[in-house]
C-alpha cells in the first residue's frame, strides 16, 4: 500500500489548504526570526517545505541561504514556480525524504513547520528524522519543530465537519487512535457537483514532555517547550507545541 504521505500530498492539496495563505506565513517567519535570533545570512532548511510558503516568506525578508526539502515532485515544482516567478530562483530545492537529508553539517537551523514531524507509522522512522536533521545541522545549530499539541489536540478534536469553500464544499472526518497516538483525518472534497478524490493524513501527536525527550535522546541540548511560535509558555492545554533544541557542539 502506498503511504498516506506520498499519495496525499499531490496537486490537488494546496486547493484544501488554500487558506493557509502567504499572508499567514509572513507572521509565522517573522515570528520565528524573533524567537530564534535569525539573521538573514544564516543557511537554513525548511524540511518539508511543500509549495514553499514559508521560503517564499523567508525570501521577501531577505534570507540568502534557503534550501526546501521535500518528497513531492508537484508541491516542489509549484514551489519552484512561486519562488522564481517571485525572484527567488536561488532558493534550493531538493527531492528527498525526511529521515534521509542528502546535507551533513551545512546548516545553522532547521524548521519543521505545519505539522509535519510525525508523518511515519513507527516511532523509530519518526527518531530517523531527528537524527538525520542533527547530522544536517552545524555544530550548535538550532531544530524548531512546530506540531500538534497532543492533550489539547485530543480535546478539542472536531470529529465531522462540513466547510463551504470557493471551489465547493469539504467534509473533514478526524479520529484519535489511543494505542497509536496518532489523528487520523480524512477530507473529502466536492467541486462543481463532483467528488474529489479523498485526502487522507495520519500524524503521531506528542505532548511537550515527550518530544522534550525525543530531542534529548536524539543528542539535541537546550531543548525547550512552547505554546506557540510567538514564544508563549508551553502548557497543556497550548494549541501548539514548539520545541526548540541545539545540535550537540563538536
Amino acid at each position: 500500500m502506498t503511504p498516506w504521505y506520498v499519495d496525499s500530498f499531490r496537486s490537488d492539496y494546496l486547493e484544501r489548504y488554500a487558506h493557509r495563505d502567504d499572508a499567514e506565513a509572513d507572521r509565522e517567519v517573522r515570528a520565528i526570526c524573533r524567537l530564534l535570533g535569525l539573521e538573514p545570512t544564516c543557511p537554513l532548511l525548511d524540511l518539508a517545505c511543500g509549495a514553499g510558503r514559508h521560503l517564499l516568506a523567508l525570501h521577501r525578508i531577505g534570507f540568502l541561504a534557503l534550501t526546501g526539502i521535500d518528497l513531492s515532485a508537484d508541491l516542489l515544482a509549484e514551489a519552484r514556480r512561486r519562488l522564481d516567478e517571485s525572484g527567488g530562483s536561488s532558493v534550493r530545492l531538493v527531492r528527498a525524504d525526511m529521515r534521509r537529508i542528502p546535507f551533513r553539517h551545512a546548516f545553522e537551523a532547521v524548521l519543521s513547520l505545519f505539522t509535519s514531524f510525525g508523518y511515519f507509522a513507527a516511532d523509530r522512522e519518526n527518531e530517523a528524522v531527528l537524527d538525520a536533521t542533527r547530522d544536517a545541522l552545524r555544530p550548535g545549530g538550532t531544530l524548531l519543530i512546530d506540531t500538534l499539541n497532543a492533550p489539547a489536540a485530543i480535546d478539542a478534536l472536531v470529529r465531522d465537519e462540513e466547510i463551504e469553500c470557493a471551489e465547493g464544499s469539504v467534509r473533514v472526518r478526524r479520529r484519535y487512535d489511543p494505542v497509536s497516538r496518532r489523528i487520523e483525518k480524512t477530507v473529502h472534497g466536492v467541486s462543481d457537483g463532483r467528488a474529489a478524490r479523498p485526502i487522507r493524513e495520519s500524524v503521531r501527536i506528542y505532548d511537550g514532555g515527550e518530544l522534550r525527550a525525543l530531542l534529548e535522546g536524539a543528542g539535541f541540548c537546550e531543548v525547550t517547550c512552547y505554546g506557540s511560535l510567538d514564544g508563549t509558555p508551553y502548557t497543556p492545554t497550548s494549541a501548539r507545541l514548539v520545541a526548540v533544541g541545539r545540535s550537540p557542539k563538536r
